[in-house]
């Protein structure tokens, strides 16, 4: 039997996902609750404004989207509650950098996607990044 959620602003259920980013100094992670497919070969990830994440990023740079799962939820659930803002969280997760880009992989995401940002558009309290795969 269906059951209605009522009128939402996603698709249910939705996987979560960390995004990482790099600047000069050091690695950031957050986790995305609204992202999708935009097309063939690119990805949409929404973040708030006052997030933190914003600042490392911009039209042409990388970043990786890394799917997450029961094993690392406790650490997903860390990542987005606290700012990277008051605290580093360049160790919360294993991971590598990427050999040609400069965006860090969690190396026990059992799935890991590697963009480059297409565009970025403006709402009234968001970000929306589109991605190149």
């Amino acid at each position: 039997m269906k059951k209605s959620i009522g009128q939402i602003r996603a698709l249910y259920p939705m996987p979560l996902t960390v995004l990482g980013v790099q600047n000069s100094k050091h690695v950031n992670w957050v986790n995305i609750t609204h992202s999708g497919i935009v097309g063939e070969n690119q990805l949409m990830v929404s973040l708030r404004k006052k997030r933190y994440t914003n600042e490392f990023i911009g039209k042409g740079d990388f970043l990786s989207i890394n799917l997450i799962d029961r094993n690392l939820l406790s650490k997903a659930d860390y990542v987005g509650m606290v700012s990277g803002k008051t605290l580093n969280k360049s160790d919360i997760f294993n991971y590598y950098i990427h050999d040609k880009i400069n965006a860090p992989i969690i190396t026990e995401s059992p799935l890991s996607i590697v963009c480059k940002i297409i565009d970025i558009y403006e709402t009234e309290n968001h970000y929306q990044y589109i991605l190149d795969i």
